[in-house]
C-alpha cells in the first residue's frame, strides 16, 4: 500500500513536466519551471549553474539588490557539481533529484 502511494505521488507530480517536455514544438520551448512560482525556479537553476561553473558561494542573479557572492547552499552546490561533471542539463538534474528526494521524504 505504501509503495503504491509513493509511486502514485511521484507519477502525479511528474505529469506536468513530462507533458510540457513532450508537447514542446519548434515554436515553443518548455522552461521546466514550477507554475506556482516560476521565478523561484530561475533562481535555483542559476545557482546550480554557478556551482557547475565552479562557484561555491553563489549570487542571486534575479534581484536588484547588491550581491557579494556569499550565499552558500549545499543542495544547489551538490546539484551543480553533478550537472558539471555529468554534462546533463540542469533542469534534468534538478527534477531527477526532486523525484529521488520525494521518494525519500515519502518513505
Amino acid at each position: 500500500m505504501l509503495l503504491a502511494v509513493i509511486l502514485g505521488v511521484v507519477v502525479l507530480t511528474n505529469i506536468p513536466y513530462v507533458y510540457g517536455w513532450l508537447h514542446q514544438g519548434s515554436d515553443h520551448v518548455f522552461l521546466w519551471t514550477n507554475a506556482a512560482a516560476p521565478a523561484d525556479s530561475n533562481v535555483y537553476f542559476s545557482m546550480i549553474q554557478q556551482a557547475a561553473q565552479g562557484t561555491v558561494f553563489a549570487e542571486n542573479l534575479y534581484t536588484s539588490e547588491a550581491q557579494t557572492g556569499s550565499l552558500f547552499h549545499p543542495l544547489w552546490l551538490a546539484l551543480g557539481w553533478v550537472a558539471g561533471l555529468s554534462h546533463v542539463a540542469i533542469p534534468v538534474v534538478f527534477h531527477v533529484m526532486r523525484t529521488v528526494l520525494s521518494v525519500v521524504l515519502l518513505v
